[in-house]
């Protein structure tokens, strides 16, 4: 009788606990299993709203003995088969503009993100490029390149005549005594009997007429001979003097 007596208790128990954590429990608990004393919480990322626990779906996240899951907000996500309760951030390189999403998406190539949990990605300021989708970073644009536009996947090479500094959005023409042949290429300096004044095409240097010289690189025009010298061809870089006109200077 005493056992009858024991067991009916027992029994009585586990369904008050099974009544109790299904319908009068704290939302976030449960309890499914016969012979209990209490309810159990639910296990992270899974909610109850006093019915047995369900899983969230990916997007979303809940702690542990949570009646609802929340969403994850733009640049965060929760792919179904993570266990951990929170939402996770976008890593560098990649974003998400959605709440609820499971994965991040990577910047195309032109443009970047250099922190985590980024809801967009940044264009590449003129002056770089970036070639690489999913990128934390752009790529200065080299000496003798340009880019003129923001997300830029390439750097361009400057035209012959031109030339450019690291990061620069556009190239300028060479200098005054100075020329560029090639794409891409520095500006060089006129050699010595050539010359190239501001305003000419700067792909080649002229040479010195007859009757000029020019003995030094990198300049803007030629010299002129004076009495008692002379050049009677091009690109000297030195005169000729005149030996009569010497002899009539000792008479």
């Amino acid at each position: 009788m005493f056992l009858f007596f024991l067991w009916i208790s027992s029994f009585l128990l586990t369904l008050f606990v099974l009544v109790f954590c299904l319908f009068s429990g704290p939302a976030g608990w449960h309890q499914e299993k016969i012979g209990q004393s209490e309810c159990d919480r639910c296990s992270e990322n899974e909610y109850s709203d006093r019915s047995p626990c369900k899983k969230c779906p990916s997007g979303y996240s809940a702690n542990r003995a949570a009646h609802k899951c929340s969403i994850c907000g733009p640049g965060l996500i929760r792919p179904a088969t993570r266990k951990r309760g929170e939402c996770s951030k976008c890593i560098e390189g990649t974003y998400q503009p959605e709440e609820g999403k499971a994965e991040c998406l990577k910047c195309i190539a032109g443009q970047y993100v250099n922190y985590n949990g980024s809801s967009s990605c940044i264009s590449c300021p003129k002056g770089s490029s970036q070639d690489q989708p999913g990128s934390s970073s752009c790529k200065q644009c080299d000496p003798d390149t340009y880019s003129e536009n923001s997300s830029s996947i390439t750097c361009l090479d400057c035209a012959a005549g031109s030339s450019s500094e690291a990061g620069s959005s556009k190239c300028l023409s060479c200098e005054a005594g100075m020329y560029s042949n090639e794409v891409g290429q520095p500006c060089k300096f006129c050699k010595a009997g050539f010359f190239r004044k501001s305003g000419q095409v700067a792909t080649s240097c002229t040479p010195c007429d007859k009757g000029e010289y020019q003995n030094e690189k990198g300049q803007a025009s030629c010299l002129p001979c004076i009495p008692g010298e002379y050049n009677d061809i091009n690109a000297q870089i030195k005169v000729r003097t005149l030996l009569l006109y010497n002899l009539f200077l000792q008479i």
